[in-house]
């Protein structure tokens, strides 16, 4: 009877540290891979897979990057830090063409409290809805660098 315990303890043991070495492996190899990749028309796509090939949203810009999408056709912005691609959106937004003077800059102040740099209110004057602060994520691409 004794030696029935001490195989099934042993046993749970092996298992506890296979289990164990096989998480430690699994979860080893986590780091992102992030790829801008420019098209002959000069529009960049931001691709980003872990190595374990996993989705990963760390990936980090630079406002190099960012001026260089200051287009209708191809429209990036900054709000509060993170990178978001809003060409897809533009046709769709609320506020018509406005949105475009968030193209390639940093559009926090604009979205947050409809100013310009230099001041000027445009659209309502009002901070967007949280709503519209929720729909961002989907656009986001990534964080800018610095």
């Amino acid at each position: 009877m004794n030696k029935n315990k001490i195989i099934i303890l042993i046993s749970v043991i092996i298992l506890a540290i296979s289990g164990f070495f096989l998480f430690k492996a699994n979860s080893k190899d986590n780091t992102p891979n992030a790829a801008i990749t420019e098209t002959s028309n000069g529009q960049s796509f931001v691709s980003s897979q872990a190595s374990n090939g996993t989705e990963n949203a760390e990936i980090k810009l630079t406002k190099d990057e960012v001026a260089k999408h200051s287009s209708a056709d191809n429209c990036w912005t900054v709000i509060d830090g993170a990178v978001y691609d809003l060409t897809s959106f533009i046709s769709r937004h609320p506020g018509g063409s406005e949105i475009l003077r968030a193209c390639g800059i940093d559009g926090t102040s604009l979205f947050k409290q409809r100013e310009t740099s230099n001041g000027e209110s445009i659209g309502s004057g009002t901070p967007h809805s949280s709503s519209a602060e929720g729909q961002l994520e989907e656009f986001k691409l990534g964080d800018l660098e610095g």
